[in-house]
């Protein structure tokens, strides 16, 4: 690989230090490395100081890139994921806190990465995504990808929420819960987990749905395969609220939707994966463990 995109938390470096370091590294290894930014919802290329590439446009520019490394934590690999979606492109984070389940290394390690880069040292990671679809009175109003999670959360008034629960067109239960949390395997770390949900290979291909705080002894987990669609009707008119948007969705935590009673969110797997690139023999059975014993 020699031309890499490089997208960056703008809180966590916000005058772009660690930034330029990191294309210094990779320049001495004779690896361009190219910052990205957003503008209006899409990935745009702020400064092209090669000749050769002012005549083209951003997407030409990012179409020629052979990875995207992202420089931050969890949070913001999973945006880039979004914006990369049209263009396939492999993704590798750089963590600048904590150290997360996709991050797949901090500062003190970028040698070993950029070793890694110049021989083809390295694995690509294929992990399953979804996608989500709001339904409004049998109109589309909305539709968005995730690749950690799906989650419809309460919406401004303190209440529980009625969610009606069909699988493949065939009716599962009511839940009575704060939330629903539909995951991918990648997401099974993040909010599934906190909410009690399973742990699942980042790699499988299935669909855990994990209600948040249920008001029920015998609501559990359910784990579907990824060829399902699963139908999330929103039945607040029970609970006589006032409000007309009582609850929202959000993708990996972020382009939230506000929801109205009788909305339905259709969720299920979509063929285009991520590729994230995994260096060295780690695996995340060692990573869960650390993760279990800290």
């Amino acid at each position: 690989m020699k031309y890499l995109g490089l997208i960056v938390n703008r809180y966590k470096d916000p005058n772009n230090q660690v930034a330029h370091m990191v294309q210094e590294q990779f320049a001495k290894a004779n690896i361009k490395v190219i910052i990205l930014d957003y503008e209006q919802g899409k990935l745009c290329v702020p400064n092209v100081s090669d000749s050769n590439e002012a005549s083209l446009t951003n997407d030409q520019i990012i179409q020629k890139l052979d990875a995207v490394i992202t420089l931050g934590g969890d949070g913001t690999l999973l945006q880039a994921a979004h914006f990369l979606y049209p263009y396939h492109l492999p993704l590798m984070g750089i963590n600048l806190g904590h150290l997360g389940y996709l991050t797949e290394i901090n500062t003190s390690q970028l040698p070993e990465a950029i070793d890694a880069f110049r021989h083809d040292r390295f694995r690509l990671e294929e992990r399953m995504m979804m996608k989500g679809q709001v339904i409004r009175n049998k109109a589309l109003v909305a539709d968005n990808i995730a690749l950690n999670d799906i989650v419809v959360t309460r919406y401004g008034h303190m209440h529980v929420i009625c969610f009606e629960v069909s699988v493949d067109h065939s009716y599962l239960t009511t839940y009575k819960a704060d939330g629903m949390i539909l995951s991918t395997p990648t997401g099974s770390t993040a909010y599934n987990l906190s909410a009690g949900g399973p742990v699942v290979m980042p790699t499988s291909r299935l669909i855990t749905m994990t209600p948040i705080c249920p008001h029920s002894w015998n609501a559990r987990s359910v784990i579907l395969p990824s060829n399902s669609e699963i139908e999330i009707k929103i039945k607040n008119a029970a609970y006589d609220l006032d409000a007309q948007e009582s609850c929202a969705v959000a993708f990996d935590g972020d382009h939230m939707i506000a929801l109205q009673d009788e909305d339905m969110i259709l969720v299920s797997s979509i063929e285009k994966t991520t590729q994230l690139i995994r260096l060295g023999d780690s695996s995340f059975i060692e990573l869960l463990r650390q993760k279990m014993q800290s």
